[in-house]
């Protein structure tokens, strides 16, 4: 005789209530939490070697007060008092699976993946591209050298203290977003500076392809800037190094030309 299983609807609601309100959602707002994670042990990268002068300008960057800038989806970033620099705190909630996620299998593997994405980007731009991603340095594991304290204001002027040592970071020269710099250069009339510029960017993203690295993210308003004329790219999350990598000289060519044209900068 068959059995008939009768599944009752409030249970039915009930579990797929529970399945997304305990379900991980990556948090986008800056808290020591957010920054704060114990890394994967599998995972390991690249170490530098250096210098006590590298080290000491390192901690003398550090020893100024960082206030807080802005945030994305991977990081946030605070500037130095000087203006000069900027830190870069990875938002680990986003990258870094939490015991919860592995209920989620799909959530914890994307997750992984994101965090290889995001470490490689800045690795290999510091290792490979240092004078063209502006990088200082970059703190991907823990370390028992620089003996500093980062002292940080938040949005609310609330400050947080971390330990230089067991808090992943990156230092960055602060730069001014692509289109910003190059607005400010054609408003003043100066059109022969910021057209001399822009043949600079296209060279540093040949720079990049020629030694095989592929940018995934085309926003290249929120990924390049000019620090003191010079292009970098500060942005290095979804930089892919790969054999055949394509061509983006001539996509940034007409993403430019057609900003000129919107704003009359021809």
């Amino acid at each position: 005789m068959r059995k008939t299983i009768v599944i009752s609807v409030p249970l039915v609601v009930l579990v797929f209530s529970l399945y997304f309100y305990f379900k991980p959602k990556p948090r986008y707002h800056f808290s020591q939490e957010a920054i704060s994670s114990i890394l994967p042990p599998t995972l390991e990268w690249t170490d530098e070697l250096i210098t006590p002068e590298a080290t000491d300008q390192i901690r003398d960057i550090l020893s100024q007060k960082f206030k807080f800038l802005g945030k994305g989806k991977q990081a946030f970033s605070f500037v130095s008092e000087d203006e000069k620099y900027v830190v870069k705190f990875f938002n680990l909630s986003y990258v870094v699976p939490s015991w919860k996620d592995y209920f989620y299998p799909q959530i914890a593997l994307k997750k992984q993946k994101k965090l290889k994405r995001l470490f490689f980007g800045y690795n290999n731009g510091y290792q490979e591209l240092k004078e063209d991603t502006g990088l200082i340095w970059i703190h991907l594991k823990p370390t028992h050298d620089l003996k500093r304290t980062i002292t940080l204001v938040d949005s609310q002027n609330n400050e947080l203290h971390l330990d230089a040592d067991s808090t992943i970071f990156v230092i960055q020269k602060k730069a001014e977003p692509i289109l910003s710099h190059l607005s400010k250069l054609y408003e003043e009339g100066k059109s022969a500076q910021a057209d001399q510029l822009i043949q600079a960017f296209y060279a540093l993203v040949q720079r990049k392809v020629s030694k095989g690295f592929h940018d995934r993210d085309k926003i290249f308003q929120n990924n390049y800037g000019f620090v003191e004329n010079q292009p970098i790219q500060f942005d290095l999350g979804k930089n892919k190094q790969m054999k055949n990598p394509k061509d983006e000289v001539e996509y940034f060519k007409a993403k430019i030309e057609t900003w000129k044209a919107e704003h009359g900068y021809q």
